[in-house]
């Protein structure tokens, strides 16, 4: 039994004489072309080929339009460039057939003999829409409520009509599949933004972070979880994009704590992350492993798997300061800014002092300007403030002990 809507009403459809004759293998195929240039935008081109094929039109337009800024997307087919300009320069506040549409209610579906026919005579018909083969069609708005999108499948002007039952009722069945498709392309293109943004903001922090999904499967990390994870130090990437620990003993904490964060332990099990140390077969000092439980709803990846968040922590790397960002965050001068690196890097007055080329009495000074600046009072809060500023910051360069 057939359950896309409108197969089992092609036949009646577009089967009669005078119409296009459209099979149901015929009408899935077109579906399918419909449906696949939702995933990839550069096969609407495709799509509309074929709907001039099957209409046997000359042309066919999937048209947005925002009213507001009066910006107009077209993906066309059969269409002159030539015809495009002229429509672009002059005839496009001419076009009553687009106005039309657009004031239409969404999922109307229109002929050239409702829509074009009434003024035949005025300079968009005789001057645009015939000369250039387009002088009748079907036509259906698609959505929109600020952008409105619709849908022109042309012709010429011919003896019989080209809307005609057939062709109408063919355009009606295909609607849902191009309201659907349109849709979809649209979320695609807000999770892609989204993706895009999400994977910038993680490059921007100093440590290591990976999103996973079940299995630690990874789905997005930045460059530094990168250069850790290719390093091999204690931390590799297995068969199907799996992050896992070397050790086996941590590699089984790891799926424990990413289970656990998953909510993989019941449905009723709340999400927790943990954190534990992973030892590097190098010496080093051990990766610190943090992870944290993501909502679904926010995690930007438009999934309903639920994911969680890794944070690997290389305590072998420290930050190493840039004075212009106290600069841009306190306000200070550049003079208050290095003489605040120089406390954080644990050096005395005097040795400022000599560093700076100053007196101890104007380090002295610069040192009370930073604390009125940052609203700390002694030398022991500036530095936790300052070590909580740069921790994980891309503005600090990552420097190896």
């Amino acid at each position: 039994m057939c359950t896309e809507p409108g197969v089992h009403h092609v036949r009646e459809a577009c089967g009669g004489a005078g119409g296009c004759m459209v099979t149901v293998d015929d009408f899935s195929r077109l579906v399918s072309v419909i449906y696949g240039a939702a995933i990839s935008p550069e096969r609407w081109e495709i799509a509309l080929s074929d709907l001039v094929r099957t209409f046997d039109a000359t042309a066919s337009g999937l048209i947005v339009a925002d009213p507001s800024t009066r910006e107009i997307r077209v993906n066309n087919i059969g269409v002159d460039p030539s015809a495009t300009r002229s429509y672009n320069e002059y005839y496009r506040d001419l076009d009553y057939v687009a106005s039309s549409v657009e004031k239409g209610p969404v999922g109307a579906v229109y002929s050239g003999s409702e829509l074009i026919s009434p003024r035949s005579q005025s300079e968009f018909d005789v001057d645009w829409l015939r000369p250039n083969g387009f002088g009748d069609g079907v036509f259906a708005r698609l959505g929109g409520s600020s952008a409105c999108t619709w849908i022109a499948i042309a012709a010429p002007q011919r003896r019989e009509p080209f809307g005609t039952r057939e062709r109408v009722e063919l355009m009606r069945q295909l609607v849902p599949h191009l309201q659907l498709s349109i849709r979809t392309q649209r979320k695609l293109c807000a999770l892609d933004r989204c993706r895009s943004d999400l994977a910038g903001a993680i490059e921007h922090v100093h440590h290591g972070i990976v999103i996973v999904g079940p299995d630690c499967r990874i789905l997005l990390l930045n460059s530094a979880a990168t250069a850790i994870l290719s390093a091999g130090d204690g931390l590799v990437v297995r068969a199907r994009s799996q992050v896992s620990a070397m050790a086996i003993h941590v590699d089984r904490a790891l799926s424990l704590v990413v289970e656990r964060a998953l909510g993989e332990h019941g449905s009723s099990a709340v999400p927790s992350g943990g954190s534990f140390a992973c030892p590097r077969p190098s010496g080093r000092r051990p990766y610190v492993i943090n992870v944290i439980p993501l909502c679904r709803k926010t995690s930007g990846l438009g999934s309903s798997t639920p994911t969680c968040l890794i944070v690997l922590v290389d305590p072998e790397l420290q930050p190493e300061p840039d004075a212009s960002v106290l600069g841009r965050l306190f306000g200070l001068t550049k003079t208050e800014s290095e003489v605040a690196l120089h406390v954080l890097q644990g050096a005395g007055l005097r040795s400022i002092g000599e560093d700076l080329s100053v007196s101890l009495a104007t380090i002295r000074t610069h040192l009370q300007h930073v604390f009125h600046k940052t609203d700390t009072h002694r030398q022991a809060e500036l530095i936790r403030l300052l070590l909580t500023v740069y921790s994980g910051s891309r503005e600090s360069r990552p420097r190896q002990l």
